[in-house]
């Protein structure tokens, strides 16, 4: 089936067609103004750490990045340049003067050649608490820089050194183009991997970050591929007759999650990537797509309309019963977890779709689609604004907002894996 629209993931899954067990509505089916992004402040009453960056001798460009990065992680308040001299954080730093400008740290460095090296100062406790260096571009190492800072400071490691992906699309009808785009965790250095005519829609990262796996069209019907990004070589994963879709790699990498309706009705399925041998997981009348693996692989959550409305739903990796895992609102899909269990999905009904995290409303557009997390759980990722979308992320605590540069229409956002 060609399609001229630009589908989310869960109508794949539904097919877009009257089964067996109805059509599940699916969220941002219609097109949507851009609206205004807001978040919700849910993640309690602490404070982000008082920051300040100091300009890194020898390129002032590699501090700018950092202070971005760390800006946009919601977990600190970026001091102006000028509330702090850069004689205060010298060799011999005024940790009195620092003390009195109610900072908390204080990031300096330099840039001789290819290497940046930095030093952190723990300003209450007068000391340098980490100091460090990274050789390559300018990019690559300041994500770096950022990602040190945020695990010295939060003991968690940071996630900007790694890689987005997303899909675009321009023309109209007949003559839509799609592109999937690969680009770093702030947009920058955005390339295609691929460009075609027919919809890329439900992209899924390998744990290794080298393949993405995302849903397309073959010979009229949907199918999931896998493209590596640095060859752009692409394969055919699944093309069974009937809905091939939603696919997720395992933690391990070995196998693949996903809802097929080879037997009549759309089922969660685990493909063994070496063999291409199926497991059958779920076998209810419901609609069963969108399957995402725990970060333990032994469970597996998904979308189904089994009781009704759309809910998350937990089973065994290997099968059996399934649990609720949502409860708060009446339609709940496209569910994301974190390392720790944390549950964000596309929550709403009729009026529009928004993205929840732990049942609490994240974003107020009310025209979002499927949320992605950064692979430390602290940041998430989606489009929003219907078919002029456009990419925005938050801190999941709500504290921080932001948008990623696209250069335009731009859909279906995947946070890649912690680069090697």
């Amino acid at each position: 089936m060609r399609s001229d629209r630009f589908p989310r993931p869960f109508v794949i899954a539904a097919a877009a067609l009257i089964t067996g067990a109805g059509l599940l509505m699916a969220p941002a089916l219609q097109a949507h103004q851009a609206e205004p992004f807001e978040v919700n402040v849910i993640g309690g009453t602490s404070q982000p750490l008082e920051f300040a960056v100091i300009p890194f001798a020898g390129n002032a460009e590699v501090s700018s990045i950092v202070r971005a990065d760390l800006e946009r992680s919601g977990q600190f308040k970026l001091a102006p340049d000028s509330k702090v001299p850069a004689e205060l954080a010298g060799t011999n730093p005024d940790f009195a003067a620092l003390n009195a400008a109610g900072l908390d740290f204080v990031l300096t460095g330099s840039v001789s050649g290819g290497t940046v090296s930095y030093r952190l100062l723990d300003v209450p406790n007068q000391s340098v608490v980490t100091s460090g260096s990274f050789s390559g571009g300018t990019r690559d190492v300041a994500h770096q820089v950022a990602d040190a800072i945020h695990l010295k400071t939060l003991n968690k490691k940071g996630a900007f050194f790694t890689r987005i992906a997303y899909v675009t699309s321009t023309g109209l009808g007949r003559n839509m183009r799609f592109k999937l785009i690969v680009a770093d965790s702030d947009g920058a250095n955005a390339q295609a991997v691929v460009e075609t005519d027919e919809p890329i829609l439900s992209l899924n990262w390998s744990p290794d970050g080298s393949r993405i796996a995302y849903v397309s069209w073959l010979n009229g019907t949907s199918a999931v591929f896998q493209v590596n990004i640095n060859t752009g070589k692409r394969t055919t994963l699944s093309s069974y007759k009937g809905i091939n879709s939603a696919p997720s790699f395992s933690p391990d990498g070995t196998q693949m999650a996903l809802s097929l309706s080879r037997t009549g009705n759309p089922e969660i399925y685990v493909m063994d990537l070496a063999s291409g041998q199926l497991r059958q997981i779920t076998n209810d009348r419901g609609i069963d797509t969108e399957p995402v693996w725990s970060a333990d692989g032994r469970s597996l959550y998904f979308t189904s309309d089994r009781t009704g409305q759309p809910q998350i739903y937990r089973v065994s990796a290997g099968g059996g019963s399934a649990s609720r895992a949502s409860f708060s609102g009446n339609y709940n899909t496209s569910a994301q977890v974190t390392p720790d269990g944390q549950l964000a999905t596309l929550s709403g009904g009729g009026g529009g779709y928004s993205v929840a995290v732990s049942g609490k409303a994240l974003s107020r557009s009310r025209s979002d689609e499927r949320p992605t997390y950064a692979p430390n759980g602290m940041m998430l990722l989606f489009a929003t604004g219907g078919r002029g979308g456009r990419l925005v992320g938050a801190s999941s605590d709500g504290r921080a907002s932001f948008s990623i540069p696209t250069g335009g229409n731009a859909r279906e956002a995947a946070w890649g894996p912690y680069r090697k």
